[in-house]
């Protein structure tokens, strides 16, 4: 990689920065008018692009289970006819329901026709985890013709045998709580008027209410469909909190993620499929309190957006430069988008290894005055990268821009100026 270090001269961008700063304070809190300078030089009203708070509570309960409980008695049950995600043919479904509808099924009788399909499968289905040969396969189907397999088999086959008998079925993720948690899968199943927690891998099951019975054996991380869908927004649970998973379209290049759905906080934003490819600006809200699982789902399904504005009011996170810190004090970027083009990074001594990783329109780096150190591989994989300002007082390890463009400006920016404009 070529290395440039270019003396910056700084009368002309003090100047610059001084502008921008004067601007900083245009957006105003949350549901508040926030006033800008028009093309004119006149000051107007304009709207705060954040959600407005509209009262809606956080879920109540004491445990997960407890909190998903509460989310399912609002669920819709005819939303949980869903077995989009399973992998299986029509053909292979028609023979499964042939089987349910020839030996198991129990004509106008939700609850009995369950009860026979759960004995079938908890008497000729055998858990196998691999020790005597390959492990059997998840796949409903081959579930029904094996009768191998692990608990994600358990729960898949249940879903797809009560789905051709019209029974509402969601399969759960998890935990199975004992002296060492395991990763668990198992099904909560809408009976005639009720909702049964139905875990055949082991034989049990409970009505959903009874939360005592079972909140201390099966702790619920995320249900596997979408359990509500608003205004073109699909949510579920994930991660053990309320999660928007899907946006249908969006008219504006901006996003305003919503503050909730059926009278609960959303607390988390985690797109599964793509978000329309004109969002160019994320708006997260004070109620938002993490980006999914190491926000992976807007890694892959996120790719043109630039930028991240967060809710002063958000106690969970911050935005500074588009770019999201977590918690708000970090000086670790949490979230930094796909599209971005230039992150200036908050002061932080040692840069520590793949802080910006994998940004494939990133151009511009700017590390803040106080930074003493830049470690191995803290840059990479960033091919349009252009230019990296950094203090004159600060180190940079071999290999700090690694798998980037070999013509990598580094500019040696004096000690004192931390902003950075071009």
């Amino acid at each position: 990689m070529k290395r440039k270090l270019t003396p910056w001269l700084v009368a002309c961008t003090l100047a610059t920065v001084g502008t921008v700063a004067a601007c900083s304070g245009d957006i105003d809190m949350p549901g508040e008018a926030a006033t800008a300078i028009d093309g004119t030089g006149q000051v107007v009203e304009s709207p705060s692009f954040f959600p407005v708070d509209d009262g809606a509570r956080l879920l109540p309960g004491t445990t997960v289970a407890a909190k998903l409980r509460t989310l399912m008695l609002k669920v819709d049950p005819q939303k949980c006819l869903n077995i989009s995600n399973q992998v299986i043919t029509q053909a292979q479904y028609d023979e499964i329901k042939d089987t349910v509808d020839l030996y198991l099924a129990v004509p106008g009788d939700p609850k009995a026709t369950y009860d026979r399909i759960f004995r079938w499968i908890t008497t000729n289905v055998k858990f196998d985890y691999g020790q005597s040969g390959p492990v059997g396969s998840p796949d409903p189907y081959e579930v029904f013709k094996n009768k191998r397999c692990v608990c994600q088999g358990f729960a898949n086959i249940l879903r797809v045998m009560l789905h051709t008998q019209g029974i509402p079925c969601v399969g759960v993720n998890g935990f199975l709580k004992g002296p060492f948690d395991q990763g668990h899968a198992w099904c909560y199943a809408y009976l005639g008027n009720a909702w049964f927690v139905s875990d055949p891998t082991n034989g049990f099951q409970y009505p959903m209410t009874s939360v005592t019975s079972y909140e201390n054996t099966l702790e619920p991380t995320s249900v596997d469909v979408p359990l509500f869908e608003e205004n073109g927004f699909s949510y579920t649970f994930r991660d053990e909190a309320l999660t928007l998973i899907g946006v249908e379209k969006c008219a504006q290049d901006y996003l305003t993620v919503p503050f909730s759905v059926s009278g609960f906080q959303v607390t988390s934003f985690c797109p599964l499929t793509p978000l329309p490819a004109n969002v160019r600006t994320l708006y997260i809200g004070k109620n938002i309190q993490m980006l999914g699982d190491a926000f992976m789902g807007l890694l892959d399904n996120a790719p043109n957006v630039e930028t991240v504005e967060v809710d002063a009011d958000n106690r969970y996170m911050a935005s500074e430069g588009g770019v999201v810190y977590k918690p708000r004090t970090s000086k670790t970027p949490y979230y930094v988008p796909q599209g971005t083009r230039r992150v200036q990074l908050r002061p932080l001594p040692t840069v520590g290894k793949n802080v910006l990783v994998g940004l494939p329109r990133l151009e511009e780096v700017v590390f803040s005055e106080g930074t003493k150190r830049v470690s191995a591989y803290a840059i990479e994989r960033c091919p349009s990268l252009k230019r990296v300002y950094l203090p004159e007082t600060a180190e940079m390890e071999p290999d700090a821009i690694y798998d980037c463009n070999d013509n990598v400006e580094i500019v040696s920016v004096p000690t004192g100026i931390r902003d950075v404009t071009m």
